[in-house]
């Protein structure tokens, strides 16, 4: 059910996320342009897992499996949360390729360089381990269970919008989106962070190596080149129904195993009645106002550029 609200806790919670996010801004103007990698892991390991440690433990008293959202989860949901990402990153691309197509046009694409063993692994421990691990504590260990306490749908949403808002990058804004509603979502029903941090990890996985492919539909520009749009149209609606469908069928699988429908049904009427009935208070969200306006500034830098 939606709970009272408590705006006093959000504005706290507010701060320190906007506080997290400016510290990782200042770090990187300084460190990200002599080597990605060590900044990637030390910006995630500084200011991410160290303060989501810190703030667990002093909103929750301990640090352990239950205090940090890491309850057991069994067999099944380890393979699903493996399969999932295979589902939702074509998906999710579709979508943001249809939304960023009205945005100015961008040249963001970035391919990984394969050239050993070693720089793969490298690749993966930095870009995809090491950021699955660390911002998942902070944002389904710490922050999802915090804004909770306003309610659970109010908690799915806004901490997605929080988890994209964190990338800066108005071309990524809408998978971080996306993927924050399903990890918020499966962390909260599950009760575990665990499934969240598996499909982060494997997700960042795929975008290393096929970030060089278009319409995240699995097919390299050279064959893009030489197939018919009507074609190319023809691909992308029936992978999206069948990414579409395959989800839907684990989605459910994790709902019927987890949750009650009811429940759920519940809380979204009562989240619909507290938006209907509140007002917006602009000094509750005025710091994460302060990283919106970051966001506008890093689209503007995007398309000087």
């Amino acid at each position: 059910m939606m709970k009272n609200f408590d705006a006093e806790n959000v504005k706290k919670l507010n701060k320190i996320y906007a506080f997290i996010v400016i510290s990782i801004v200042v770090f990187s103007i300084f460190v990200s342009k002599f080597n990605f990698g060590a900044f990637t892991m030390i910006s995630e390991i500084i200011f991410i897992l160290i303060p989501a440690l810190f703030l667990v433990k002093e909103e929750r008293g301990e640090l352990n499996a239950r205090t940090l959202y890491l309850n057991k989860i069994d067999r099944q949901d380890i393979i699903f949360s493996f399969i999932i990402p295979i589902f939702t990153y074509p998906l999710f691309n579709i979508i943001n390729s249809i939304i960023t197509a009205f945005l100015p046009s961008v040249d963001i694409t970035g391919s990984l360089e394969i050239n050993d063993t070693k720089t793969i692994m490298l690749q993966i421990f930095f870009l995809a381990i090491i950021p699955s691990i660390c911002e998942e504590l902070l944002f389904r260990s710490y922050f999802l269970p915090e804004f909770r306490k306003n309610g659970e749908i109010y908690a799915i949403l806004y901490v997605a919008f929080l988890f994209s808002l964190t990338h800066l990058n108005p071309y990524n804004f809408v998978i971080p989106f996306l993927l924050g509603l399903l990890l918020n979502h499966i962390t909260l029903i599950t009760r575990s962070a665990i499934p969240a941090i598996i499909i982060h990890c494997v997700n960042n996985i795929l975008a290393l190596f096929l970030a060089d492919f278009q319409f995240g539909v699995f097919l390299p520009k050279e064959i893009l080149m030489r197939i018919s749009t009507s074609e190319i149209l023809l691909f992308v609606m029936l992978l999206t129904l069948f990414c579409t469908g395959a989800l839907f069928l684990i989605l459910r699988k994790f709902s019927d195993k987890y949750m009650n429908k009811n429940k759920r049904r519940d809380e979204i009427q009562e989240f619909k009645n507290h938006i209907a009935n509140s007002k917006f208070e602009l000094r509750i969200y005025s710091p994460v106002l302060i990283i919106f306006i970051l966001f506008i500034i890093s689209f503007i830098s995007l398309y000087l550029n």
